[in-house]
């Protein structure tokens, strides 16, 4: 028995049999997706550019929020210089 502080891997053999997948999403409820037909790299593109414009419009909404704190004149760590 190892101690309680290490895994113990079942052998190759056990897992094969068993069936056994090493893929997380395979048990936390993940749904197998539907290929859409777009290649890889143009849809990384896509979430790429999705994703910076997302992140271009948090920072916008956090300046505008620390604008809003500053007018009322709310002190907070969260927003420093508040």
């Amino acid at each position: 028995m190892p101690p309680e502080d290490q895994i113990r891997c079942p052998p190759q053999p056990f897992v094969d049999k068993k069936g056994v997948l090493h893929t997380p999403g395979r048990y936390v409820g993940a749904e197998p997706q539907a290929d859409d037909g777009v290649p890889f790299e143009e849809k990384m593109a896509q979430l790429t550019a999705q994703w910076r414009e997302q992140q271009e419009e948090a920072r916008r909404l956090d300046d505008e929020i620390a604008d809003n704190l500053k007018f009322l004149r709310f002190q907070s760590s969260v927003y420093p210089g508040v």
